[in-house]
């Protein structure tokens, strides 16, 4: 029987050469669905505020413009444009979900979630492992798609995995704080160890609320840090039990996140996937040394939404990565 999903290709991208070290051969099947993932967005976000870029790209000083303007340059848009597309959590953040699982192994915690994101049908069909090296040395990866900077989903060549969700809150979005996928993208690349991301996750400013699961290489490295803004708090798993996290705060103002979703569809979805995923692991009829078992757990009926574009499952101790897309928009483009 076929699995209902699709590998995601990889596509190396070179740290220390100008424009990441690509060229229009290695980008082309990614550069249609790039297309109209931007033009999703801009519909979502608006015309190109050049003004906002100016902002975003100083008050990250600079580190994503070469990058931005790389892929502006294939994609023959602004690097304003791309640089906003990776602030688009920032700017949308009620359309989108995800649901994440960090479970023990012998061989180390395994962390495996379903990227719901919109628009879906383009970022499935153009998903791609962008793996970053520095020189010749594998130096940390992002699950993405042809012009992705940010950092939603990724693991580090330092010995970490991390993935963020969604969260809303009643405390106000912070314009003086870092805009979360770029933020992530900088813990991946910069972070020393767990430890150092851990702490830099919990203490930066952010410009939004947001979950974000961290797991590191040993099996009591595995925890939710719920962020606000300026405020944290952390949900740590415990011996033996898988970890679970969908679309809102368990332990910063628990209230919060129905307060702020009163009425939104997808967020009162939440606690039904948090539920359905647990009860897979508690029941142990998932087996978390195989890649499919977690993948097959992600795409159980209860837990999959329409807008799953990407599937991943990330294995730091042992230096691995799986990236997949539902086979079912392959299915559709096929046709069309």
């Amino acid at each position: 029987m076929s699995k209902p999903w699709i590998d995601s290709p990889t596509l190396e991208c070179r740290l220390d050469e100008p424009g990441l070290g690509l060229c229009q051969a290695d980008v082309a099947r990614l550069m249609p669905h790039a297309h109209e993932m931007l033009d999703d967005l801009r519909s979502q976000m608006g015309e190109v505020d050049g003004e906002l870029a100016q902002m975003i790209d100083a008050g990250t000083d600079g580190r994503f413009r070469a990058e931005a303007e790389a892929w502006g340059e294939f994609l023959g848009r602004s690097w304003q444009e791309l640089l906003l597309a990776n602030c688009a959590y920032d700017a949308a953040i009620r359309v989108f979900m995800c649901s994440g699982v960090a479970v023990e192994t012998e061989r180390g915690p395994v962390l495996a979630r379903n990227m719901d994101w919109w628009p879906e049908r383009p970022l499935a069909l153009g998903s791609v492992m962008l793996r970053y090296f520095r020189g010749s040395e594998f130096a940390f990866e992002t699950a993405g798609w042809g012009g992705s900077i940010g950092a939603v989903s990724g693991r580090s060549s330092r010995g970490f995995a991390l993935a963020m969700n969604a969260a809303m809150s009643t405390d106000p979005v912070q314009l003086s704080g870092y805009p979360v996928m770029l933020f992530l993208r900088t813990v991946l690349e910069g972070a020393a160890s767990y430890t150092d991301a851990y702490e830099m996750i919990c203490h930066a400013e952010l410009a939004s609320p947001c979950l974000v699961m961290l797991v590191g290489t040993e099996n009591n490295e595995r925890v939710v840090i719920e962020r606000a803004p300026r405020r944290h708090a952390v949900r740590r798993a415990r011996p033996g039990d898988a970890l679970v996290v969908t679309n809102d705060f368990r332990v910063l103002d628990e209230q919060s996140t129905a307060l702020s979703a009163d009425g939104h569809g997808l967020y009162r979805s939440a606690c039904g996937r948090y539920e359905a995923l647990g009860n897979q692991f508690e029941s142990r009829e998932v087996d978390p040394d195989s890649d499919d078992a977690m993948l097959y757990a992600l795409s159980h009926p209860d837990v999959r939404m329409q807008i799953t574009a990407q599937q991943m499952v990330f294995r730091p101790r042992e230096n691995r990565s799986k990236l997949v897309a539902p086979g079912e928009f392959f299915a559709v483009h096929h046709k069309t």
